[in-house]
């Protein structure tokens, strides 16, 4: 497994837990992290995101984020991101967030955001009408 690290707008730094399986990269994980390390490099949030790049209107939002939606959806009534959607398509890792609730509560916080959805596969799509 290879480390390395982010930081997010220099306020926060997280490991990434890069994860092989049949030698070929599957996935990885994040993590918050203590420690300096080598591998640094710069991230954004979405809100800063959409700031930057002046994205409101029509945009679909593509999530395979390996158990890291409950960060993105624990503080969602302070994003703004989430307002200007149309299209969100996110694969929930409920049993990855040790969280056997988590589906539901992202299928409800996207529904108070005016996005209906289904589950297709693996993958939640909600979109506004």
């Amino acid at each position: 497994m290879h480390s390395i690290r982010y930081m997010v707008e220099k306020c926060k730094t997280y490991d990434i837990q890069r994860k092989y399986s049949g030698g070929a990269m599957d996935g990885f994980q994040c993590a918050e992290a203590d420690s300096d390390t080598l591998d640094i490099f710069d991230g954004i949030d979405l809100d800063t995101l959409f700031e930057r790049y002046h994205i409101d209107g029509s945009i679909l939002v593509k999530m395979d984020i390996e158990g890291a939606e409950r960060e993105i959806f624990k503080k969602i009534e302070h994003a703004k991101w989430i307002t200007k959607i149309k299209v969100l398509a996110i694969e929930i890792h409920d049993q990855r967030c040790n969280d056997t609730n988590l589906s539901q509560s992202i299928v409800q916080t996207c529904k108070k955001y005016g996005l209906n959805g289904k589950k297709i596969g693996d993958i939640y799509v909600f979109n506004k009408r």
